[in-house]
């Protein structure tokens, strides 16, 4: 799963051509992209949303905020490759808020919101690399439950009493 804008930005090509080489891998996966195309309000067609449906993957555009936790939740695994300009990652944060792995790219605020313990990191653009973290995650039952368990813990981390005690 990627949730986020649809954009070289944040990875989205870099996402497409790991998951093509992950299905030639291991048959049974699924890439679920949720998220407007380039800009938030813009659910028109691109390239990429075109791309993510010619490699099998399914593009729901936009999705309320009130639906998210239920998006999250339908996932194994979320992904977040962004190439440049990650100042947080609200999205990453949201996942772990929902027990899913992290498999990011070693980048920004990337690097403070998702811990080892919670996930795994690849260098920026390299979409090989993506594709090792995701057979190594989907392909160990024991690492991935345990990436998960530590997810949410990590998330806690970010709750607003934790962050008024550290402000205080």
């Amino acid at each position: 799963l990627y949730v986020g804008r649809v954009c070289e930005q944040k990875g989205t090509d870099i996402l497409l051509h790991a998951f093509e080489s992950l299905k030639a891998r291991m048959s049974d996966v699924r890439l679920v992209v949720a998220g407007p195309n380039d800009q938030f309000g813009n659910n028109s067609e691109s390239d990429l949303t075109r791309q993510i449906r010619e490699v099998g993957g399914l593009y729901l555009g936009a999705v309320e905020e009130d639906l998210l936790s239920s998006i999250y939740n339908l996932a194994d695994v979320f992904v977040m490759p962004t190439r440049s300009l990650e100042m947080f990652g609200m999205a990453a944060l949201e996942a772990q808020a929902c027990g899913k792995p992290v498999v990011c790219s070693d980048h920004g605020g990337l690097r403070e919101g998702v811990s080892p313990p919670s996930g795994l990191f690849f260098p920026v653009g390299n979409s090989e690399a993506l594709t090792e973290c995701l057979v190594r995650l989907l392909g160990d039952g024991d690492l991935c439950r345990a990436k998960a368990a530590a997810a949410r813990n990590n998330a806690l981390r970010f709750g607003w009493n934790n962050v008024a005690e550290e402000i205080d």
